[in-house]
């Protein structure tokens, strides 16, 4: 138990850096531009964006907060991709069943009663995908679409459709 806490504790210190200042900053922090999508038919736009490299691993993060009339208080869609250095096509899942993914996704609802739900982005073929157009040391554009499900014992299904990014590092 000791050792975990002991690892888990250096890789926090470790994806955190610091600015001229000494100040730590978290990861993506300094990051700007635009990711865009649809859910269900829902315009989406988020209104603060993030892209970090750790490793091998790039995520992208957008959240919006939606008005105060609605019940959700925020969405977030996070895509993880993993081992890529050049633009591609990619293909959108949760690694089982024999396979493995090279990108990830989940699209979080906060809701006002302080409740949450995560949708988890679940290949669909020919739908469930990621292309990565532009990518250098300090910006990933490209577009995206998955399906997600809340893996309740009735999962609710979630289409996130024409989804387009252009984020700096």
């Amino acid at each position: 138990m000791k050792n975990l806490i002991l690892t888990l504790a250096i890789l926090f210190m470790l994806s955190c850096s610091s600015d001229e200042n000494g100040t730590t900053v978290d990861p993506g922090s300094n990051s700007a531009g635009t990711m865009l999508a649809k859910i269900d038919n829902f315009t989406w736009s988020a209104s603060s964006v993030k892209a970090f490299k750790q490793s091998n691993f790039i995520t992208l993060e957008g959240s919006q907060n939606l008005p105060e009339s609605s019940e959700i208080a925020s969405i977030k869609i996070t895509i993880i991709i993993k081992n890529v250095t050049q633009p591609t096509l990619l293909g959108i899942g949760e690694d089982g069943g024999g396979f493995i993914y090279n990108a990830s996704s989940t699209v979080e609802y906060n809701y006002r009663n302080n409740s949450q739900t995560d949708f988890i982005g679940q290949y669909v073929e020919n739908f469930s995908l990621i292309e990565i157009t532009d990518l250098n040391d300090t910006f990933i554009k490209g577009t995206f679409e998955f399906r997600a499900s809340d893996k309740g014992s009735e999962p609710e299904l979630i289409d996130i459709e024409d989804g387009r990014f252009q984020i700096t590092f």
